[in-house]
């Protein structure tokens, strides 16, 4: 006698649905705790019991993964000042919910410190409204992305400094051989204060004067960006990756072979990232 097929049973399956948000969460468990390298889609797929197929079901490629991320992270990101805020002031918010974003997730700063920014709408947003800003205050046009890039790149390496262990700057036995900088060092432990948080107030400051200073007439209109003499250079030239299509997929296979100058040094002194220090 042929047994008859039992009915699906009503209520929420056994299992998480997978999906986007499960599916980027689980990628950057990965990247925070292993980095990078560590993120395959057949790790990926372990660390969410399911096969590599099923998780192609959802996320196409690797670099699908890291745009998902990508907009994940961005979304912490305050660029709300932008046309509401005089300029200065709308920088100080945007650059500071920036750094505490990447603080917290610092083993994400060269990953998406150069991911193209095609597959986000959610940072496109981003750099719309910041543009938009710096436009808005009487910003020449050809100006604004190095502008938006060099704040960045202050940020980025803000972010990592924030997580740099605290004797970082310890010169140990050898103190006395470079005392001028030993001395500020232990200058400003004697006043209490953080040295990751005072750097970036300091740095920020520092920025937003130069810039507001630029933007107020208080530096002649240079023939190259910010008085930089132009130069021509070959599409491929002295570049870890060529120009183009070719280069756009080589940085895609491995993104974190151009991270930033900061984080290289870190990993040349055989130093993992410590977990942040507590902000604020």
């Amino acid at each position: 006698m042929a047994t008859a097929p039992q009915a699906r049973r009503a209520g929420r399956p056994r299992s998480a649905v997978l999906g986007r948000t499960r599916i980027t969460a689980a990628a950057r468990r990965i990247i925070e705790a292993r980095g990078y390298p560590a993120l395959t889609m057949s790790a990926l797929a372990r660390s969410l019991g399911v096969s590599p197929s099923a998780l192609y079901n959802h996320a196409a490629s690797k670099q699908q993964l890291l745009q998902w991320i990508q907009e994940d992270v961005m979304a912490g990101v305050d660029s709300s000042g932008f046309g509401r805020l005089p300029l200065d002031d709308a920088l100080r918010l945007w650059a500071t919910s920036y750094r505490d974003v990447f603080a917290r997730h610092a083993t994400l700063v060269p990953v998406i410190a150069v991911l193209p920014v095609a597959g986000s709408p959610r940072t496109l947003r981003m750099y719309e409204d910041v543009a938009a800003g710096f436009l808005g205050a009487g910003w020449a046009e050809e100006d604004v992305a190095a502008a938006i890039v060099a704040t960045e790149s202050f940020i980025f390496g803000s972010a990592l400094d924030a997580t740099a262990p605290l004797d970082i700057f310890d010169a140990g036995e050898h103190a006395a051989r470079f005392p001028a900088f030993s001395g500020a060092v232990a200058r400003q432990r004697a006043a209490g204060a953080p040295s990751a948080e005072s750097a970036f107030a300091l740095g920020l400051e520092a920025l937003i004067a130069g810039l507001m200073s630029r933007a107020d007439g208080g530096a002649a209109a240079p023939s190259a960006p910010f008085g930089l003499p132009r130069r021509e250079v070959p599409d491929d030239a002295d570049r870890p990756y060529g120009g183009g299509e070719r280069g756009a997929a080589e940085l895609h296979e491995n993104p974190q072979s151009r991270g930033l100058e900061r984080g290289g040094a870190g990993a040349e002194r055989g130093r993992e990232i410590p977990p942040a220090r507590e902000l604020g």
